[in-house]
């Protein structure tokens, strides 16, 4: 009664009442906006949904994988939502995460007896083989089993990232079921499963990632050279694209000279050339990095080596460490690039491993001038045009000591280098070419159905 009162007896409070109520009712409560409301629910229910399933949580990223598959889908979530589905250990409860709008993650718990077994046989087997390992039992958990069924039942488009999970799609054979490769599995767990375990395991390895080329709607692969190894190797017939490792030429960005300066003053840098490496864990990273510390940085001097990520808690348990190189272990995107841009050149000295580095893209954007190998250039260089310093690893001492004491030359690949990833490989025009065969296989798999 007293703010009936009140209303009435004070008129501007009564004005601002009635002008806001008319407000509200015209912007969400006519039936015109209500239309549009209605309508363009339904236009998104005609989009495609997108259901990722992979067997290792996004965030925080420390490695390749994480990034390619976190820097892909967020860019792809600004035209579909996007629902990535993976497990974890840390607990036995499910997590939940928002990504970006449109892009969720959900953490389903394996079972104690994966656990179990995952701790056993990476003791025996001297090596992380947890990946594998899905292959026998993500098809059986339950939980994962029922958020597959219901995007299955929402008419979601599935993909699998990596051929471990590929049995727990079997019982979807109407979905769309699409397998991203981000290696050619086979031959790369070939170079580091050794012994009669590692022949048993790799049995299987060849037989999942066979089965997830030949049943899948759509073979996604980081490069051309790996599609052709798929047709070759396992009778790959069907629809494939090419969808590429990229960077964020948003994020990272070249430095001037004077820039460089300022910082590595900032810092306490040596006045000396710097050269960056980037690698997880992963053993042909552990490899290459092996071959910096013992074969390249004491030939060199006078260059300054920064390691970066998981690889230097395996490289920080050799005998001997060269002076010039230190180790600083898994750092954040915003400290790593801070450190792009104290770096005069970036080095790739790889001699094992498939699929394409996505280091090299992030050397690119941050205008760093690189020396790789040809196979840690694969997928990438096409040509001589291409602005990437190839050699052999025992050239690499004497390329590395060219470019440094030639700014012309730097300076050059520099500018090439960017001009070379914001034309091809940045992620959001990757995302987009994504997502209109996508939404081509969609519409596709509609109209079947409607037949």
């Amino acid at each position: 009664m007293e703010a009936a009162k009140d209303v009435l007896t004070r008129k501007g409070l009564k004005k601002t009442l009635s002008r806001n109520g008319r407000l509200l009712v015209e912007q969400k409560y006519n039936w015109k906006k209500l239309a549009e409301r209605f309508h363009q629910a339904i236009e998104d229910l005609q989009k495609p949904h997108v259901t990722v399933i992979n067997d290792f949580p996004l965030l925080p990223p420390r490695h390749g994988g994480q990034y390619r598959i976190l820097s892909l889908y967020k860019n792809l979530s600004r035209y579909v939502p996007v629902h990535y589905l993976c497990l974890h250990k840390e607990s036995d409860e499910i997590e939940t995460t928002g990504i970006s709008p449109g892009f969720m993650q959900k953490a389903i718990p394996k079972s104690l007896l994966q656990r179990v077994f995952e701790s056993v046989l990476n003791r025996l087997m001297r090596t992380t083989i947890d990946d594998i390992l899905g292959i026998f039992f993500d098809h059986r958990n339950r939980l994962l089993k029922r958020e597959i069924a219901q995007a299955a039942a929402f008419g979601d488009i599935l993909i699998v990232v990596h051929p471990y999970q590929w049995k727990t799609l079997s019982p979807h054979k109407k979905s769309i079921r699409i397998y991203e490769s981000l290696n050619y599995e086979t031959l790369l767990k070939g170079e580091t499963l050794k012994g009669f375990m590692g022949q048993f395991f790799l049995f299987f390895v060849r037989r999942i990632e066979r089965r997830a080329v030949v049943e899948s709607s759509l073979v996604l692969s980081v490069s051309d050279e790996e599609t052709e190894a798929f047709r070759s190797d396992f009778g790959l017939n069907g629809n494939a694209l090419t969808v590429p490792n990229g960077t964020d030429t948003t994020k990272i960005k070249p430095v001037s000279k004077g820039e460089k300066k300022k910082i590595r003053s900032y810092l306490g840098l040596p006045d000396c050339p710097i050269a960056i490496f980037i690698g997880s864990a992963h053993p042909p990273n552990v490899e290459a990095g092996f071959l910096l510390m013992n074969h390249i940085a004491p030939k060199t001097p006078e260059v300054l080596y920064f390691v970066i990520g998981s690889m230097c808690w395996i490289l920080k348990n050799q005998s001997f460490c060269p002076p010039n190189v230190k180790l600083f272990f898994e750092l954040e995107e915003p400290a790593r690039n801070e450190l792009f841009k104290t770096a005069d050149i970036a080095v790739n000295p790889m001699t094992m491993g498939a699929g394409t580095s996505l280091k090299m893209f992030d050397y690119l954007a941050a205008g760093l001038p690189v020396i790789s190998t040809a196979l840690g250039a694969r997928g990438i260089v096409h040509s001589e045009k291409d602005p990437i310093m190839l050699c052999e690893i025992d050239e690499f001492p004497r390329a590395i000591r060219e470019l440094c004491n030639s700014p012309e030359r730097r300076e050059d690949y520099k500018e090439r280098g960017r001009r070379f990833v914001e034309e091809n490989f940045d992620w959001s025009s990757i995302a987009q070419k994504l997502y209109n065969e996508l939404s081509r296989i969609y519409a596709s798999h509609q109209n079947a159905r409607s037949d």
